[in-house]
């Protein structure tokens, strides 16, 4: 299991701190200045085996191959600290197959070395600057890192990380699974144009039947995590999952793309969600946006997003042949826009 520095060692000496800084000391050592309103952090990694810079769409819609880059990233350039700027770096030591996970979903450059050398080092490092670009495309900037140790200094001299998580509190607190609900009792998958790859249907399929049936373990196996086992993962989504994401019916596809181990897929449904403080139950047309990947097993879901998508959002006939246009609800035809409509005044009805 993928263990993160974020929540046990170092989390007490990472709060909101910048990447200023990537410099190679020399063919073997890797320092990173990290800056933040507490000061400066450096991370000093020797015994440089791999390194890799990879930037990461965060719209699970965008394929690598369509990520469009501003600049490319110069190593030799000193990025400017700005207190204002609100981007948090984070390091991480990761697992192998954590690096096959970013790797698949970004554009990649290896700087030292490659994947074998990187998956087979004796320390693995993740270094990930979110939101590193909001513009032409939001994008996160991964720099996986290949070592055999991780120095940590602040102004003051070394960090004893060994000593660092006796610091770090756990302030979250559980307020357990949700309550039983019994959703509507629509059909939670439907879909008329079933071009997608089989493998990639049946997970989505899977997906939304646990989603509507309650079934956290069915979504550990659909949506498995690098930072919980199968176990926390399930507890997580008893915990959260419909206060989060509602329950939902998928009735259209929109669209998908593949790249190598990587797919796209955009589900067009309705989305219920249950009456709740003085609220009354709402039905809404939906977009589900899946990023998935291919394992040696099996297809997997690594992100997804929803959106409430705006008339005319969806591919459609022209309006004198798409009386649908006249419902308010975009879709690709009449029969879809039948079908999200007729869910939409069942599933009101009740």
């Amino acid at each position: 299991m993928q263990q993160h520095y974020s929540k046990t060692k170092l989390a007490a000496a990472q709060e909101d701190l910048w990447l200023a800084e990537v410099e190679r000391e020399d063919q073997d050592t890797l320092v990173i200045t990290l800056a933040g309103p507490g000061g400066i952090i450096l991370l000093e990694c020797s015994g440089l085996s791999a390194f890799a810079l990879a930037q990461e769409s965060l719209d699970p819609d965008v394929l690598p191959k369509d990520l469009v880059l501003e600049d490319e990233f110069q190593l030799s350039a000193v990025t400017e600290f700005n207190p204002d700027d609100e981007i948090a770096a984070k390091i991480t030591e990761v697992s192998p197959e954590y690096a096959d996970d970013v790797l698949c979903a970004s554009k990649a450059t290896f700087l030292d070395g490659d994947l074998d050398t990187l998956k087979k080092a004796a320390l693995l490092l993740d270094l990930r600057v979110e939101s590193w670009r909001l513009s032409p495309q939001p994008l996160d900037l991964h720099l996986l890192i290949g070592c055999t140790r991780l120095m940590i200094a602040n102004e003051a001299g070394e960090v004893d990380i060994t000593h660092v998580a006796g610091e770090v509190e756990d302030h979250h607190e559980s307020s357990g699974p949700a309550a039983p609900y019994t959703a509507p009792s629509e059909p939670p998958f439907e879909l008329d144009q079933q071009d997608l790859p089989q493998g990639i249907l049946e997970v989505l399929r899977r997906f939304f039947e646990a989603g509507l049936n309650d079934d956290f373990n069915q979504l550990a196996d659909l949506v498995p995590s690098f930072d919980l086992s199968h176990a926390e993962q399930a507890a997580h989504f008893a915990e959260h999952f419909h206060s989060l994401y509602d329950w939902g019916y998928a009735r259209a596809l929109d669209g998908w793309g593949q790249d190598g181990p990587l797919a796209t897929v955009r589900i067009r449904g309705v989305i219920h969600s249950r009456a709740e403080d003085g609220i009354t139950a709402i039905n809404e047309e939906c977009v589900w946006s899946f990023s998935l990947r291919k394992t040696k097993e099996s297809w997997v879901i690594r992100n997804w997003a929803t959106s409430w998508p705006s008339v005319g959002s969806a591919p459609h006939l022209p309006e004198e042949k798409n009386p649908g246009s006249r419902l308010g609800i975009a879709a690709r035809s009449f029969e879809i826009i039948s079908k999200v409509q007729r869910t939409i005044s069942y599933l009101t009805s009740l």
